[in-house]
C-alpha cells in the first residue's frame, strides 16, 4: 500500500518480482479483500461506516454496503464469491454478520443476516475452504479464543450453534494481549493460524550470606 493505493504483484518462485505491479485499489481506505480471480475488489470508506466495490480491469467502482450508525469491517468473501463475511462495531458491541454479495447493486440491511447472536465480542471472521463455516474471534466464554459457526452455503443462515475451535485459557498464550486490529485467523485445509502473545518469566532465589 502506498498512499492509499493498494498493488499486486507475482513474485517467482525464487523470490522475485516478475512482472510490474497491478493497482487493485487506489484511494481506499481501507482494502479488505479479492474475489475469485482478482475482479473486484472489496474496501471501506468514510471511516468505514460503508462500504465499496472496486472492478480491477476498469478501476470502476459501485457502492456496496451502508449501515448507518456502524463501523464496518473485516470483510472477507466466500470461497465462491457468493457472501461476505464482516463485523459491524456498533453500541459498544462487535459482531459478525454475513450478506450476498453482488457487485453492481448495494446490499441492503434488510439482506443481513447475522451470526454471532449472543457473542458482545466477535472479530477477524474466516471463511472454510469450502464455505461451509465461518471462524471467528470471540469472548463467550471470558476468554479470547477461536471460534466457528456452520453455514448453509445456499442461504447464508447458521446451521447449528457456534462451537469452540481452540481455547486460549492459559496465561501463557494470550489472544486478548495482542491489539484489537491485529488479531487475525488465517485458514487452510488442514491449517489454522492465529494471532497469539507468549508469555514466560522466572523467579530466581538467593541466599544472604
Amino acid at each position: 500500500m502506498e498512499q492509499g493505493r493498494w498493488l499486486s504483484t507475482p513474485i517467482s518462485t525464487a523470490g522475485l518480482r516478475t512482472t510490474a505491479p497491478q493497482v487493485i485499489c487506489d484511494h481506499c481506505q481501507s482494502f479488505w479483500d479479492l474475489s475469485a480471480g482478482n475482479r473486484w475488489a472489496v474496501y471501506g470508506e468514510k471511516t468505514d461506516t460503508q462500504l465499496a466495490v472496486r472492478e480491477v480491469a476498469t478501476g470502476k467502482s459501485f457502492p456496496l454496503f451502508n449501515w448507518a450508525g456502524s463501523r464496518i469491517g473485516r470483510v472477507r468473501l466466500s470461497p465462491d464469491d457468493h457472501w461476505m463475511a464482516f463485523t459491524v462495531r456498533k453500541g459498544g458491541t462487535i459482531k459478525v454478520h454475513v450478506a450476498p454479495f453482488h457487485p453492481g447493486s448495494a446490499v441492503g440491511v434488510d439482506e443481513v443476516i447475522p451470526i454471532t447472536l449472543d457473542d458482545t465480542y466477535a472479530s477477524a471472521p474466516t471463511w472454510s475452504p469450502d464455505g461451509s463455516m465461518i471462524y471467528y474471534v470471540s469472548n463467550r466464554d471470558g476468554y479470547v479464543c477461536v471460534w466457528a459457526q456452520r453455514v448453509d452455503r445456499v442461504t447464508g443462515r447458521p446451521l447449528g450453534v457456534p462451537f469452540a475451535v481452540w481455547h486460549f485459557h492459559e496465561p501463557g498464550q494470550s489472544m486478548s494481549l495482542v491489539p484489537l486490529p491485529t488479531r487475525a485467523i488465517a485458514v487452510s485445509r488442514d491449517r489454522i493460524v492465529v494471532t497469539a502473545t507468549e508469555s514466560t518469566g522466572n523467579i530466581w532465589v538467593s541466599r544472604r550470606p
